[in-house]
């Protein structure tokens, strides 16, 4: 995981709505994936998610807006399974409300 420091910097520029989401989508990310390793890239302004090295290891991504949050599932245009589920599931644009970040079979 990042450092609380460092996250709290990053979050800084976003309007307390999207930083409230941020942090929720977090422990979401941590709950669906659990052990993978959080990595922030400040210039690219996501978070990754993976339990690899580099964009080899990546299974998704927090990327922040002004509006929002998105979630990206890493090459999951290429499988099909998550193409289905991604197109029925996964919040269309950005994610603006926490309920977004609730499984929908829970």
């Amino acid at each position: 995981m990042s450092s609380p420091t460092d996250i709290e910097a990053f979050l800084a520029p976003y309007p307390p709505e999207v930083r409230d989401l941020a942090l929720a989508a977090r422990e979401f990310l941590g709950q669906a994936f659990p052990g993978a390793a959080e990595t922030l890239d400040e210039s690219a302004k996501l978070f990754g998610y993976g339990y690899g090295p580099g964009y080899k290891g990546l299974v998704c991504t927090l990327l922040l807006s002004r509006t929002g949050v998105k979630l990206g599932i890493a090459r999951g245009s290429e499988l099909p399974v998550l193409s289905v589920i991604s197109r029925t599931l996964m919040p269309r644009g950005p994610v603006t409300a926490p309920q977004q970040l609730e499984f929908p079979w829970r």
